[in-house]
């Protein structure tokens, strides 16, 4: 529970980091949060996928948001596979 609990706590900073304009801040906040949950609510991997991309790290967008497609979570999955294909689109117009 105590897991639970600090990961959403740290969720919550990285979104407070995010609306700062602080990725780096942002994504330092759902790592955490990733790591201390029992098992990581896929938003939280959605979010990381849209912070990596932010940041310039495709590839650990791409890895994030492969895990919150592969969710149960049918809004976070469509979330997930739109912003894969946006980034498949980009590497095949480059």
């Amino acid at each position: 529970m105590q897991g639970r609990q600090n990961s959403t706590a740290h969720a919550t900073l990285g979104l407070v980091a995010y609306k700062r304009g602080d990725i780096a801040g942002a994504i330092k906040e759902f790592e955490t949060a990733v790591k201390l949950a029992p098992a990581p609510e896929p938003a939280h991997y959605y979010r990381l996928g849209i912070l990596y991309r932010a940041s310039g790290n495709e590839s650990a967008a791409i890895e994030m948001l492969r895990r919150a497609v592969a969710s149960n979570d049918a809004t976070i999955r469509g979330l997930a596979e739109n912003e894969l294909q946006s980034l498949n689109r980009k590497h095949r117009s480059n």
